[in-house]
């Protein structure tokens, strides 16, 4: 006799799980990043863009693969980026260093380099409880903000 999956197991459930949790989060780092024009700056290259409408981005320092799910969702390693540095730049990662290096001080891009390769377990790490957060940290920078 088989043993049927739990749908809380299953890779599909994972993959939307992962797939809403970016949405979230990435919403998140924008707003946060918004002033009060409803611009953001480019952690890169200092250029203002629109926080929403595709002109910025919420970039990686450790970019989003397989194996990077325990800094996927850390904050320390994501912020507002343009289209041009995320994109055409693969994140203009150098630049994105020296911003990491400024607000978190010197080692962080090794300790999140460290922090990359640890083992994800999505259960334990909690993604529904995660989507919850970020659903409510959104509705209030809305809130907030000013922003619909």
């Amino acid at each position: 006799m088989r043993l049927k999956k739990s749908r809380k197991t299953s890779k599909s459930y994972f993959e939307k799980q992962t797939a809403t949790l970016d949405r979230w989060f990435s919403l998140y780092i924008r707003l946060k990043g918004m002033d009060n024009q409803g611009l953001c700056v480019c952690v890169s290259c200092g250029k203002l863009k629109p926080w929403d409408g595709g002109k910025t981005h919420a970039g990686h320092f450790i970019g989003k693969g397989k194996t990077t799910f325990m800094v996927r969702w850390d904050e320390r390693n994501v912020g507002c980026q343009c289209y041009h540095c995320n994109s055409n730049l693969e994140g203009n990662k150098y630049n994105f260093a020296k911003h990491l290096i400024f607000k978190y001080g010197e080692g962080i891009c090794e300790k999140l380099q460290i922090e990359s390769t640890k083992y994800f377990n999505p259960l334990i790490f909690g993604m529904e409880q995660k989507i919850s957060y970020y659903k409510t940290e959104v509705r209030l920078l809305k809130m907030e903000k000013g922003v619909r």
